[in-house]
């Protein structure tokens, strides 16, 4: 998402306001794509990490 945002910044710059997608576009694609993607991948990390890595811990350590 960073590269994104940051080369869709640099083409605003550098083509002078002529490429398509504004930064307020990008940024609402950007805030999306984090919403609806790496939020839920987080949440079930942090499942995984909380309940299956402690059961995992004690079937190798028994």
């Amino acid at each position: 998402m960073g590269i994104f945002l940051s080369l869709t910044i640099l083409k605003n710059i550098f083509s002078r306001g002529s490429y398509d997608m504004g930064v307020g576009d990008a940024i609402r694609q950007a805030g999306k794509t984090f919403i609806f993607v790496i939020a839920p991948l987080i949440l079930v990390a942090a499942v995984i990490e909380s309940f299956v890595t402690p059961l995992l811990a004690t079937i190798f350590i028994m």
